[in-house]
Parts: C-alpha cells; structure tokens; sequence
C-alpha cells in the first residue's frame, strides 16, 4: 500500500527539486521532451512550472502559464506569467522562437521551391495539363491546380 503525502509534503518534494542557484530557478526532476519539468501531484502529472506559479502566487484558472525568460526549465514565479494560448504564441513570435515552417521547410512539403516553379512555367508557357504536370511530379491534379492558383505557395511577386 502507498502512503499519502500531505500537502506540505508534497511541495517540500517539489521544491527540493529546483536548482535556485541562478537567475532562472532550474527544474532538476522529470522533463518532457521540450524541456518543460513535469511534477507528480497526487495522481496526476503537472508541469512544474505551472505547480510552482500556483504556490507561490495563486490559481491559474484556464489560463496557461507562460515564461518570461523562455527557459522551459525555468519554474521561477518572477519569470512566469499568466496568458491565454494566442498570447503565449504572439510572444513566441514576437522574441523570434516560433519559426513557421513554409514552402519546402514545412514537414509535409513533397515539392521544393524549385519544383513549384517548374510546374508553374511548364503550365503558362509550355502548356502542359494539370494531369500530366501531377503524374511527373507525384502528386494530384488538385495539388498541382492548387499550386498553379497561389493556393498552397504565395507566388513571388516582382519588386
């Protein structure tokens, strides 16, 4: 049989696993894959951070707990603030840390940059069909009619 831990316990646990050394009070423990510490509480695994803002400064409620320092590790309650999801993402963006992957950098991408050119010319100035441009690059007519259209790449636009 496992024994309960009281709550004083719980948290004496949680803060014997922070490394409050430096200006970012590092999170020693469990990480996920991110960097982000992760916390058992009870029966249900927390994000550490967001158990450390909790201690030490209150409910969260819906909201995300989201850092200053940008230091997934971090789990000091000065770096740490409150922010809905499109707060936290325009954040990323605005420091430079979210890079949105397009064209041919994008995980999905089955055609480069140079390809998509290609089949743009060979349609406007060779007249091939949609068919015959999707059937040598692998892809569907669709994608290729997408393609064609701006729909799926912005096209380049003359400076």
């Amino acid at each position: 049989m496992s024994r309960k831990y009281t709550d004083s316990e719980r948290i004496k646990a949680f803060w014997s696993k922070v490394d409050k050394s430096g200006d970012c009070w590092e999170w020693t423990g469990a990480k996920y894959p991110k960097g982000y510490g992760r916390f058992k509480n009870g029966k249900r695994l927390v994000q550490a951070h967001k158990f450390a803002y909790e201690q030490e400064v209150g409910p969260t409620g819906n909201l995300q707990v989201c850092h200053h320092c940008d230091n997934p590790g971090c789990v000091n309650p000065a770096h740490l603030f409150l922010g809905t999801q499109k707060e936290n993402m325009r954040d990323c963006v605005n420091k430079g840390r979210c890079i949105r992957a397009n064209g041919e950098n994008h995980g999905n991408c089955k055609l480069t940059d140079a390809e998509v050119a290609e089949i743009r010319a060979k349609y406007k100035i060779w007249n091939y069909s949609q068919r015959e441009l999707g059937t040598e690059y692998g892809v569907s007519r669709r994608h290729i009619c997408d393609l064609i259209r701006g729909k799926r790449r912005a096209q380049a636009t003359a400076a």
